[in-house]
């Protein structure tokens, strides 16, 4: 999605263990640790989850969406000059603590759509431009 309204603008996914996502330059398990925060020092704007990735992007000052699980308390994920995306439902299970091998099919994961993350990108990117 974000490859159409924006096609000069280079994508590149760093996501071990996950499917590459078309028109991205894809570079998981290519990179050590460093060279993956030079990525991100070097970016326009940053989509993570809760992580490593998340802090260098705050260190840097770079914009960034952070789609952040249910499984932890709101208040302790991200910076406050950061974007974060929840699954906007209620669940009997947040705040669970499960980071893997949810018992419920990580519901506050891929509840939160494509669109929904496309939407806020093209927010945050109106801001930077």
């Amino acid at each position: 999605m974000i490859h159409d309204p924006y096609p000069k603008l280079k994508i590149v996914q760093i996501s071990p263990n996950q499917k590459p996502f078309k028109n991205v330059i894809d570079i998981s398990g290519q990179t050590s640790f460093r060279e993956s925060l030079r990525f991100v020092e070097q970016a326009q704007a940053v989509i993570t989850t809760e992580g490593a990735l998340m802090h260098s992007a705050a260190a840097y000052a770079i914009p960034c969406i952070v789609i952040v699980s249910s499984c932890m308390s709101p208040n302790v994920t991200a910076y406050p000059e950061q974007t974060r995306l929840f699954y906007d439902k209620e669940l009997e299970c947040s705040e669970c603590g499960f980071f893997a091998e949810c018992p419920n099919n990580n519901i506050c994961m891929t509840g939160i759509s494509p669109e929904r993350v496309f939407e806020t990108f093209c927010k945050v990117k109106n801001k930077i431009q």
